[in-house]
């Protein structure tokens, strides 16, 4: 909702407006989007979710202005993508910079290439920060679950002094299962997180976490119009690489060498 709410505010400084479809990920909602598209009657797109081959091909194909929104980079198509590799790195490096040595990974399924970046990210901060990986510090829970990756971390008494989780769901759940154990945070555990929602604001205490920039997701938005604008343009892969940081309350200096 975050990234709607943004580029509906982009599209109004150019006095476009939004539309918003939600499409199930079934035949009947890949024929509620071919219906959509054929009508034509936005002037352009923003695609954005898990889409399969038969959905890319039926927006490719209909020759309107599109933009697939988020995701993974589609080569030969117009692609908006995050630098999903770099706001983990980011997010890392902030952990390392209060003295951390022992930070977790909390995420989905890695099977998920977003979740693979963020990983990748992960690595080379470890690695140029000079800290030898601990794979047992890598957790993956096939839902959203910070929670149980903290209770998981506890059983198998993982020693860690800080969690980068690569959204604000799981490490909402992490900072549940913290306080409901008696871990101060940030005094005992610092929490940092990738991507905004309001979670990140109403929580108690207030997430940390990186996200992309507003001004760079407002690309997105000149570019559907320039598309729209020039029929002839070639397909292009844009990467929004510039984050910012909601400082939250969940970081503070390591003060321990360890959390058990």
């Amino acid at each position: 909702m975050y990234d709607l709410a943004t580029i509906e505010q982009a599209a109004s400084r150019h006095h476009f407006s939004l539309l918003f479809m939600k499409v199930q990920a079934y035949a009947e909602g890949l024929e509620k989007m071919r219906k959509a598209v054929l009508s034509k009657e936005a002037e352009g797109y923003f695609v954005t979710g898990d889409l399969d081959d038969k959905a890319i091909d039926l927006i490719t194909e209909a020759k309107v202005p599109y933009l697939f929104y988020g995701g993974i980079p589609r080569e030969g198509t117009n692609s908006i993508v995050m630098d999903h590799e770099k706001g983990a790195y980011e997010a890392v490096k902030y952990l390392l910079s209060f003295g951390h040595k022992r930070i977790a990974f909390f995420s989905r399924n890695l099977n998920i290439s977003i979740h693979q970046k963020n990983l990748n990210g992960y690595y080379r901060a470890l690695e140029e920060a000079g800290i030898p990986l601990d794979k047992s510090l890598v957790q993956a829970s096939s839902g959203e679950d910070g929670y149980e990756l903290c209770a998981r971390m506890n059983v198998l008494d993982i020693g860690y002094t800080a969690v980068f989780s690569v959204n604000t769901v799981i490490q909402f759940g992490a900072l549940q299962w913290l306080k409901e154990h008696g871990v101060q945070v940030p005094g005992e555990v610092s929490l940092v997180g990738y991507g905004f929602s309001e979670l990140a604001k109403l929580s108690k205490p207030p997430l940390t976490t990186f996200y992309v920039a507003p001004a760079s997701r407002e690309l997105a938005v000149n570019r559907m119009i320039e598309m729209i604008r020039r029929k002839d343009l070639e397909p292009q892969v844009t990467y929004l690489t510039e984050m910012e940081c909601f400082p939250g309350e969940t970081v503070a200096a390591n003060t321990a060498n360890t959390k058990l």
